[in-house]
């Protein structure tokens, strides 16, 4: 294999025109589709591909709308927003909301429709409550009692305080254009005592999409500036900065190349593709690179240096990239896309940064400029009197070193049993910012924009049957009575029929009216007539105004008391239940009960309709919908399917090192100080409360790659140096004052690379790059302090043969001492 190398490198070198011409083809081509690469701003990328909601949620959007809804709150300082001026603010508010193109609906107090008590029974005003007041028909007074008594408008568009109103925008399409006309709506309502906020999904989506365009800028230059400055100070020459920028860049083109040929957008998880890609793609070339400076003085400049270097350290480095490789690939067999594209994709980019280098460096170094990257050359320096100095003291303070490696995994093992899962983003924005700002102030006054949907579906009439209600009325009931536990408002069709029956009832007896679901199956059927009639009229009045701009906000006002909450043929009905933020173990366990009590209850309902003669009625079955959902279904799988990977990743990495040094011993030995650094910053993450996120959850498999590294380029170095002769002591100075300075800052650019992230405005990535930069650091630590240890310790190497017994201590100045004539390893 290192022959065959050897011989590519040498056939590259010696003809250099023909590979260059295709770098320069490869960096065009690759650009070019790079370009077309955008950014998604949905959240479909994080939902797991083989979730059963997925399909419930195709149901729940073209039966009820979906859930593509924004609240427009407008909050008074003052005591009340059932004021003249405020309701006047309001319905400016409502009918700037409805002014933009792309939104389909938008309802508020100031246009939805009631049910009030006429003269003969219980009906629904064909105009709202709000124009009933501008006619003189209404006084403000009646109006604030008769829209405080409507279940469906506390909590959703009027807060129990009275405080704030909203309007409740329904999408028909997604666009950047219509949130930034909600928020200039919202900007134009505020003041005078009054302030607008914009909040929900749609807008989460957008603010998520600006801050990935916006990382993408900021993150590429540093990027760059840090390999620069890198590669600058190890080896203080020109060509020794550009050779691993060009490798780099060819590496991101390609890979954001292929996400273009397959149609990846840049997502919540994607965005991390192009740092990533551009920090570990550089380790291959700085090792090629660093090699060449210290092979070519004894061999030759150009051709032969650099074949000399891919002798000495191109294998080592294949089998970085494919550990590197393995760890990122890991990822790709994760339930949620996202994740599964990063990690299929980086992969890719990582094996390609092979490639480049093995393309565009021998060519380079083989061109006959004598200024060119052949003059490159070792320059001595303080690092490697440092790592020699360094080497002795690990000698003597082995156990030391080794004791407290044990002693921090211990620590962070602890650590890891606190850890919790989390993925609410919304909870890790800057306090400040708007969205943030938006979302406490309607979850305060409205019980928040997040909503677990429930279907409960069974066959045509069931929802109209008394049994089926009756059960949906336990349900909602149950929930309802777990206030303490976040959840602060549930609303379905039962919500309506209570209302009718509470109107009718006061007919009677103004003393005696009721707010409960009807006793009896015909006084269901009366009033679902009246609930059809009304639908109708307003389907009706719809025709008669086909030209009316305003239709389509009218007839959704209509729908709100059926068609939202239930099919128009009974089949299926809509729990709605909405919880403050809260953690995601919290929100997932109130969804389990809430799936556990309506399945129990269905059952019982299905058993009373077939006693009562409905013999061939099919079983209610609830089906949990939403995006929120869906996120709550990714949160608790996301533990589990990444642990897989990391399991698979550890032992494919562990069995290629041990294939690679022929040494079982030798591979689990290099897995220590790559896995100590793993347990430890996920040990910090648990002491310290950082809960485990979508992107955090994915620091162990890209880290454990990176680690290996290290220790595959330094073991394999003391292996050639114990051949050559040199006692455990002497091969571990030689291969830290050597090798050792290419993995020092190979791992200080890949630390500066992933910190560039604590610039970012996105938590989640913020979070990535910090710990991934730590756990780097950690691991260069073991792979520099723990990985000597042990080998001292546990005698590694004993057995290597040639040995000459010099026992010297190496001249840092000499550049290869007791090297192989020839380059070759023994």
């Amino acid at each position: 294999m290192r022959d065959l190398l050897r011989r590519i490198v040498t056939a590259l070198a010696s003809h250099p025109l023909p590979p260059l011409l295709l770098v320069g083809l490869l960096l065009a081509g690759c650009g070019w589709l790079a370009s077309s690469v955008g950014v998604d701003p949905g959240n479909e990328a994080l939902f797991l591909r083989d979730d059963p909601a997925r399909d419930a949620q195709v149901v729940f959007q073209d039966r009820f709308g979906g859930d593509e809804i924004i609240a427009v709150a407008l909050l008074a300082e003052g005591e009340t927003i059932l004021t003249l001026d405020g309701l006047a603010r309001l319905a400016a508010l409502t009918e700037a909301s409805d002014a933009g193109d792309g939104v389909e609906s938008v309802i508020s107090l100031t246009n939805a429709k009631n049910v009030y008590q006429s003269k003969w029974q219980p009906e629904i005003v064909p105009v709202s409550p709000y124009e009933e007041l501008l006619d003189e028909m209404m006084s403000l007074e009646e109006l604030s009692a008769q829209v405080s008594a409507e279940p469906l408008f506390v909590g959703n568009l009027l807060s129990e305080n009275g405080r704030m109103a909203a309007a409740i925008v329904t999408l028909e399409r997604r666009g950047e254009e219509i949130v930034e006309g909600l928020r200039t709506a919202a900007r134009d309502a505020t003041g005078d005592g009054y302030r607008a906020y914009v909040a929900g999904f749609p807008v989460e989506r957008y603010d998520f999409a600006r801050l990935i365009e916006s990382d993408q800028r900021i993150f590429v230059p540093l990027i760059v500036a840090a390999i620069a400055l890198m590669t600058a100070l190890l080896f203080r020459q020109l060509w020794g900065v550009a050779l691993p920028l060009l490798v780099v860049a060819m590496s991101v083109s390609a890979t954001m190349a292929l996400a273009a040929i397959l149609g990846r957008d840049l997502n919540a998880v994607t965005s991390l593709l192009t740092p990533v890609v551009m920090v570990v793609s550089v380790a291959v070339s700085v090792n090629v690179v660093s090699a060449y400076t210290w092979e070519s003085p004894r061999v030759g400049a150009g051709g032969p240096g650099v074949t000399a270097a891919y002798g000495r350290v191109g294998l080592a480095c294949l089998f970085t990239t494919f550990t590197t490789f393995v760890g990122f690939g890991s990822l790709a067999i994760s339930a949620v896309p996202a994740i599964r594209d990063f990690g299929g994709l980086s992969a890719f980019g990582v094996a390609f940064s092979y490639l480049a280098a093995l393309i565009a460096l021998p060519p380079l170094f083989g061109l006959g400029w004598r200024r060119g990257p052949r003059s490159l050359t070792a320059k001595s320096g303080y690092l490697e009197h440092l790592l020699l100095r360094l080497a002795h003291a690990i000698g003597r303070r082995r156990r030391l070193v080794v004791g407290g490696a044990v002693l921090l995994l211990g620590v962070g093992g602890l650590g890891i049993a606190r850890l919790e899962v989390e993925t609410d983003i919304l909870g890790q924005l800057p306090p400040r910012s708007d969205l943030a700002i938006a979302t406490r102030a309607v979850d305060e006054h409205l019980g928040g924009v997040n909503t677990l949907e429930l279907l409960l579906e069974g066959e045509p009439g069931a929802f109209r049957r008394i049994e089926a209600l009756r059960a949906l009325d336990r349900v909602q009931a149950a929930f309802d009575a777990r206030r303490s536990d976040g959840v602060t408002k549930t609303f379905s069709i039962i919500d309506v029929l209570e209302r009718i029956h509470e109107v009718k009832t006061a007919l009677q007896d103004p003393e005696k009216a009721t707010r409960a679901l009807p006793p009896d199956q015909e006084t269901i059927d009366y009033y679902f007539g009246i609930l059809d009639q009304a639908a109708a009229a307003g389907d009706d009045d719809d025709d008669d105004d086909d030209d009316d701009d305003d239709d389509v906000a009218d007839e959704r006002a209509d729908d709100v008391p059926t068609r939202l909450l239930v099919t128009d043929d009974g089949a299926i009905a809509r729990l709605t239940v909405r919880v403050r933020a809260l953690r995601a173990s919290v929100v997932y366990d109130i969804l389990q009960d809430l799936i556990a009590k309506a399945t129990a209850e269905m059952a019982v309902a299905h058993a009373e309709m077939r006693a009562a003669g409905l013999a061939d009625a099919r079983p209610i079955v609830p089906r949990p919908a939403g995006q929120y959902v869906l996120i709550q279904n990714m949160t608790h799988e996301l533990p589990l399917s990444q642990m897989r990977g990391l399991i698979i990743a550890t032992l494919v990495i562990v069995g290629s090192i041990a294939v690679l040094f022929r040494s079982v011993r030798l591979g689990a030995l290099a897995a220590i100080p790559a896995g100590i650094p793993i347990v430890a910053v996920y040990g910090i993450m648990g002491w310290s409360g950082i809960y485990l996120s979508t992107a955090t959850s994915m620091i162990a498999s890209v880290a454990l790659g990176l680690a290996v590294d290290s220790t595959i380029l330094l073991l394999s170095r003391f292996r050639d140096e114990r051949a050559a002769g040199r006692d455990a002591l002497d091969a571990v100075a030689t291969t830290l004052a050597t090798s050792g300075q290419a993995v020092t800052y190979s791992n200080l650019t890949l630390i500066c690379g992933f910190a560039v992230s604590a610039f970012s405005g996105f938590p989640p990535v913020r979070d990535f790059g910090i710990l991934t930069a730590a756990t780097i650091a950690l691991s260069y630590l073991g792979a520099m302090f723990v990985l000597p240890a042990l080998i001292l310790m546990l005698g590694v190497g004993a057995d290597a043969s040639a040995r000459d017994g010099s026992g010297k201590i190496p001249d840092p100045n000499d550049p290869r001492p007791d090297a192989e004539p020839d380059g070759e390893d023994p």
